[in-house]
């Protein structure tokens, strides 16, 4: 099976975001923003402006001030790095996969993953805890689901599939 996938800011973010936000310290995050919004709510008007400012900013901290620096970051990345001018070209087979780009090419077997993960708009073969190969279901198209087919069925048990 062959595809090719072109990695944008869009991806990169995808990733970032839940790279950032799907761990326990996410969702810590989360609720803590929760929080001091109602917390902001709650005692508007009983404490001073400055108060109930700093829970507000608190509360955007990690809902919206964050999401916007990621969001940043990818951008640069994306408009910086040389090798996401180009589509990525992937071949699956049983032992593993290569992934080529002109001239280069890398191939790697199943086993040497860290775990394979699926989101609604990705597939990510994560390489270790924080790195990983994007790919974009909706580049992707028709094959999408073959392609995660192939992956719930082809790829070895013994990686871990999150979300397939």
């Amino acid at each position: 099976m062959t595809f090719q996938v072109k990695v944008r800011t869009k991806e990169l973010f995808g990733f970032s975001m839940y790279h950032t936000y799907s761990g326990l310290m996410g969702k810590v995050w989360v609720l803590f923003s929760i929080f001091c919004l109602a917390a902001a709510v709650w005692t508007f008007g009983d404490v001073s402006i400055q108060g109930t400012a700093a829970l507000v900013v608190l509360g955007l901290l990690f809902t919206v001030i964050n999401p916007l620096m990621l969001y940043g970051k990818c951008r640069k990345r994306a408009a910086k790095t040389p090798s996401y001018k180009e589509p990525f070209t992937y071949t699956f087979n049983r032992k593993g996969f290569i992934i080529s780009q002109g001239e280069e090419s890398v191939q790697a077997n199943w086993m040497e993953l860290f775990q394979i993960v699926a989101t609604k708009k990705a597939i990510y073969l994560c390489i270790d805890p924080i790195h990983a190969q994007i790919i974009s279901l909706e580049q992707l198209g028709s094959q999408a689901e073959e392609v995660k087919e192939f992956l719930r069925t082809q790829v070895p048990d013994e990686i871990r599939k999150k979300g397939l």
